[in-house]
């Protein structure tokens, strides 16, 4: 990448993401910390890892969260 960026992690829009959390840790994925929510940006999410790979679960709290549009 240029300059100083560095690539942090790829964002996972999910339905369920108690089930996607399951998913994630058959294929050998661990939480990185507790799961959290953002009023701001309406979503509950949660950071995992697997080696130097890192995603991020995001799960929207109620119909009004703009994460709808791309589910």
């Amino acid at each position: 990448l240029p300059g100083d960026l560095v690539f942090h992690h790829i964002g996972l829009a999910c339905r369920d993401m108690a089930r996607d959390r399951r998913d994630h840790e058959f294929l050998g994925y661990r939480a990185e910390g507790p799961e959290f929510t953002d009023p701001t940006q309406r979503i509950r999410g949660l950071f995992m890892t697997l080696g130097p790979m890192r995603v991020e679960l995001l799960e929207p709290l109620d119909e009004t969260s703009p994460l709808h549009a791309y589910l």
